[in-house]
């Protein structure tokens, strides 16, 4: 039986080894690949948020990389944003696997 996915935790956690396992079980199949780290790997994240209906917004500056994930329901915007606040990362592939775990989430347990 899986742990809980808890939030903060995910937005807590570094890329790597540990934050690749846990995409692979929990979001993408069990399949491993270097989703924190490579882009290309990562790419197939959002694939997948988007044939869920999700939009990925990825703000990539000089200064900050942020994410967010917004979904329409029942005609309604809906946002990762707006239940766990500011989604920020060290870099985009990172990111991309932290917001498909904060929807994993959403999914599972609605707004």
């Amino acid at each position: 039986m899986r742990h809980k996915l808890d939030p903060d935790e995910i937005k807590a956690m570094e890329p790597g080894d540990e934050l690749d396992k846990l995409v692979a079980d929990e979001f993408m199949d069990g399949i491993l690949r270097k989703y924190s780290t490579e882009i290309s790997d990562a790419w197939t994240i959002v694939e997948k948020l988007v044939s869920m209906d999700w939009r990925v917004d990825i703000l990539y500056s000089r200064d900050e990389i942020k994410l967010n994930g917004i979904k329409l329901v029942g005609g309604k915007p809906y946002s990762v944003y707006a239940k766990y606040g500011s989604l920020y990362a060290s870099t985009v592939p990172e990111g991309i696997c932290k917001l498909a775990l904060l929807v994993k989430i959403i999914e599972e347990e609605g707004w």
